[in-house]
């Protein structure tokens, strides 16, 4: 998966429910998620190869 931009829907395997990208490390190659919905949770330094892909919502 690309480097995604901030403002990204994106998924983690084991991780139930949508993540937002809140900053992105293109030099190290990470990046800083938060929950979309539900209990606020937060994710640092996630290595981009560890993403899954979200939802397109550009198409529509």
């Amino acid at each position: 998966m690309p480097v995604p931009e901030v403002g990204q829907i994106v998924h983690l395997e084991n991780v139930e429910g949508r993540l937002v990208v809140k900053e992105v490390d293109e030099e190290a190659q990470t990046v800083d998620l938060v929950s979309a919905h539900g209990t606020p949770r937060s994710f640092g330094k996630v290595p981009v190869a560890d993403l899954l892909p979200g939802e397109d919502l550009s198409a529509g």
